[in-house]
């Protein structure tokens, strides 16, 4: 456990609650809560009904199940058959990946992620004494296409992708996405695509599924989240569309350290996606909002930054021109600018100074305010 890093969200937690004031541009939610129907459904459930209070099928109760197959086909192009178990409710996405992370490694073997990576990703992969193969994000795909079919090696047994991702907001071409995966089909690997940001896409751009790519049902793995398209992060529920042959192990792993994901919750989510997407598209009109104006804000900074305009998530990816470290600088930001970001250590990005700032989970006047913090903190500091 010693190679595995801290969790950061955390760490700066503790920092923001210890300088009172502070507004965390940090840890990635979205401002807004789970639709009305949510709660006024959840309101109808009888609490005494022996299906709320024990355990349900480990793999996600009927209800859900449906609502998520008819979501994958209209949302995703990804046909699920009725009765078709390769499908799995998870206590979120985290979960899922590490589920399914543990079905099909062992010890020694090898895992590709692009860098900056999701931290948590690379966390589980050290947690199973399994090798992250950490491949640069920067440049052209074409450019990170060879990087990565260069690093395979007989004990490669994913790829792992991530679009929109966390933390560049990068979103990866359908051109892109569908030559990683032909590379998992020629190479008899998996290509892991997490999913969670589906709907959080900008400027014209479009989210591309890989588990709808025809006769890849045997070797992808599609990962999704109720936690930022629904507001529903504190629910804990996702799901997850693997090769038939996984859901055994899946559900084994899945029993033995969960059982089942939380019934209410499972619930709840089948009463958001019967709102369904329209619902995640009108609150992220005022996420875009914040996206232009922290990209005029941030472009005011001149040669003091370097970043990539997002396209989709919500967060900027920031490269700081200065040799302060990363946790200093963030440290510094809280103290005497009173916002919060998150360090581009915990994302792998080791050599200069990057910074993780999210545009999702404060809006209006308190967000204009944490972002001029934000400018005025790098101004007088840098």
């Amino acid at each position: 456990m010693s190679l595995i890093q801290e969790p950061v969200i955390p760490l700066v937690g503790r920092l923001v609650n210890e300088n009172p004031g502070t507004i965390s541009l940090g840890q990635g939610v979205v401002f807004y809560q789970p639709p009305k129907k949510v709660f006024e459904d959840i309101a109808k459930l009888d609490l005494s009904s022996s299906e709320i209070n024990l355990y349900s099928y480990v793999g996600g109760i009927k209800i859900l199940r449906e609502k998520i197959r008819e979501k994958l086909l209209t949302d995703n192009g990804i046909k699920v058959s009725e009765g078709n178990s390769s499908f799995q409710v998870s206590s979120g996405a985290n979960m899922a990946f590490y589920n399914i992370l543990k079905s099909i490694i062992d010890e020694g073997d090898e895992v590709i992620i692009l860098s900056p990576y999701y931290f948590n990703y690379e966390m589980a992969i050290r947690m199973f004494n399994c090798i992250p193969v950490v491949i640069d994000s920067f440049g052209s795909e074409e450019e990170v296409y060879r990087r990565i079919e260069t690093a395979l090696t007989p004990k490669s047994r994913a790829i792992v992708t991530i679009s929109p991702n966390n933390p560049t907001g990068e979103v990866l071409s359908e051109e892109f996405l569908r030559k990683v995966n032909f590379l998992c089909k020629s190479k008899m690997i998996y290509h892991i695509s997490d999913e969670a940001y589906e709907y959080f896409v900008y400027n014209g751009k479009k989210h591309f599924s890989s588990g709808s790519i025809e006769g890849s049902e045997d070797y992808t793995i599609s990962l999704f989240s109720m936690s930022k398209s629904y507001g529903m992060a504190g629910w804990r529920i996702g799901y997850s569309v693997m090769p038939e042959k996984l859901v055994g192990p899946f559900r084994k792993i899945q029993d033995t350290n969960a059982i089942c994901p939380n019934v209410i919750a499972q619930y709840a989510a089948a009463y958001a996606l019967d709102v369904g997407k329209a619902y995640c598209l009108e609150q992220i009109r005022t996420i875009e909002e914040n996206r232009k104006y922290a990209l005029q804000a941030l472009k005011s900074l001149g040669n003091k930054i370097e970043f990539k305009e997002p396209d989709g998530a919500i967060y900027f990816y920031l490269k700081v021109n200065c040799d302060i470290q990363p946790i200093e600088l963030v440290k510094r930001l809280v103290k005497e600018f009173k916002v919060a970001v998150i360090p581009g250590t915990a994302f792998g990005s080791n050599i200069g100074c990057y910074l993780r700032l999210g545009f999702g989970a404060v809006t209006g006047d308190r967000f204009k305010e944490a972002i001029d913090r934000f400018c005025k903190g790098i101004s007088f500091t840098v």
